[in-house]
């Protein structure tokens, strides 16, 4: 007999603790036996540093239970809180202009941050030990929806490390890259840039003019940047003693990293599903190919971690679904 989990993202933290139960109710009677919890919740569970409140969640995740109902927990990396941030600026990202990406919405931070990495491991080892345990968790997620790139001095200093380890030689990057074109040799390898905006820009770093092989491995190095990040929370999770299954879950129309390469450190994959958006209106076809690569991954079973179920959308709101596109989309 195969057993199928169905659920919601589920957040207590956005509602009065008095509602809990009423929810709990309601997805029982709609048959839901899991839920995730807790992947944007951090200044919540950490709302000093190094004090962290989990009464909440735990009867959060213990009343869930009650109405037979498993918890996934988040990381809750994606969101890093405001004292957070104002201990270590440096963290913040810097976009292809060098501007800093300040505070207001989430993903503020860079992956290359020593200090992020060092705020990461408390929350990370924290969560894993207090739940590595708890019968009613069923798996962990790391992070949320993982991507980007940077332009920040931490990255700069990794990058340039990530070409030394790759070249060995400045004079086989320059014969790899083929610098002579527009000369722009490098005598050593402290002269690379990012390819940032440059002086042939016409908007963003997308259209700018940079040497193709600087252009292509600074995505590879963005992307193992992010390979790595998942290593690293992984690494603390299991130092923990925690076996729950991890998973991350992926856009598959992204192109920020290699998901083959993440989904080897990976227990489970899942992905996020939103076919009608504010962003763009995808034909069916699109979540086909979505529902596949995310299969082909691992070759087996994966999970759908969130899924429209309803208009959705961040600056602007997109097109409600058509009666019948949920359960379709289900």
């Amino acid at each position: 007999m195969m057993f199928l989990y169905i659920g919601a993202d589920y957040y207590p933290e956005h509602w009065p603790e008095e509602r809990w139960e009423q929810d709990a109710v309601l997805m029982e009677k709609a048959n839901l036996n899991v839920v995730r919890l807790g992947e944007f919740a951090w200044a919540k569970m950490e709302p000093e540093k190094g004090i962290f409140n989990y009464e909440w969640l735990d009867r959060a995740i213990a009343l869930l239970a009650g109405h037979g109902i498993k918890t996934v927990l988040g990381t809750p990396t994606a969101t890093p809180p405001k004292w957070v941030m104002d201990e270590n600026p440096e963290t913040y990202p810097k976009d292809c202009y060098g501007h800093v990406k300040g505070f207001g919405s989430r993903r503020h931070y860079c992956f290359n941050s020593p200090s992020y990495q060092i705020d990461t491991k408390r929350i990370v080892e924290a969560m894993a030990s207090h739940y590595g345990a708890n019968p009613n968790v069923i798996g962990w997620q790391i992070d949320n929806e993982l991507a980007g790139r940077c332009y920040c001095e931490n990255c700069w200093k990794a990058f340039v490390g990530w070409l030394r380890r790759k070249y060995r030689s400045i004079d086989s990057l320059n014969s790899e890259w083929g610098t002579s074109f527009w000369s722009q040799t490098y005598r050593d390898f402290d002269e690379i840039i990012l390819p940032g905006f440059s002086a042939c820009g016409v908007s963003d770093a997308n259209n700018s003019v940079h040497n193709s092989g600087l252009e292509l491995d600074y995505k590879r190095f963005c992307s193992d940047s992010i390979l790595d990040y998942v290593k690293y929370q992984k690494e603390i999770i299991r130092s923990c003693g925690s076996m729950q299954p991890i998973t991350h879950n992926i856009m598959p129309n992204a192109e920020d990293a290699d998901y083959y390469g993440m989904a080897r450190e990976l227990d489970f994959v899942s992905w996020d599903n939103y076919p009608v958006s504010a962003f763009d209106n995808k034909p069916f076809s699109w979540n086909s190919m979505a529902h596949a690569l995310t299969r082909c991954l691992k070759d087996k079973k994966y999970w759908v971690m969130e899924q429209e179920s309803g208009p959705c959308g961040w600056n602007t709101i997109g097109d409600t679904p058509k009666p019948g596109q949920l359960r379709l989309w289900t």
